[in-house]
């Protein structure tokens, strides 16, 4: 082999080794935004949650004040934590939800399943009035 060859040969092995070096970076970089990516997703998803549960809260609260709550059970929900106001909210619109499947299913009247699912709501508006 030539010198011209040998030196060619080795100029390309170096811009090989550059271009290794330079993806291995790259990749490594794409790792670290990855990994940011989804601590950033995760922060977001618990804003997201934080969010619903606030606005759960007030929800709760303005509804009771204007139904005339008293004192007392205004305070039992400034004082309970917005979460069980979501969860309230949550299991309310399960009971809402199999309420209304059960009204519009006229034949499950026949087979008991209707008083089932309406059963199956008090237990969740129950449920509910514990939050």
């Amino acid at each position: 082999m030539s010198a011209a060859s040998q030196n060619e040969m080795e100029r390309l092995r170096k811009a090989a080794e550059i271009l290794v070096d330079k993806n291995d970076a790259a990749n490594e970089k794409n790792r670290e935004l990855m990994v940011m990516v989804e601590r950033l997703t995760d922060e977001r998803d618990a804003a997201l949650e934080r969010e619903q549960a606030l606005a759960a809260h007030v929800e709760r609260l303005k509804t009771n004040f204007m139904a005339g709550a008293d004192d007392e059970q205004l305070g039992e929900i400034i004082n309970g934590t917005p979460y069980a106001s979501l969860a309230r909210r949550d299991l309310i619109k399960q009971a809402e939800a199999l309420e209304g499947f059960a009204d519009e299913m006229p034949m499950l009247s026949s087979m008991g399943a209707k008083e089932a699912l309406r059963l199956r709501a008090a237990e969740l508006r129950k449920q509910a009035e514990g939050q």
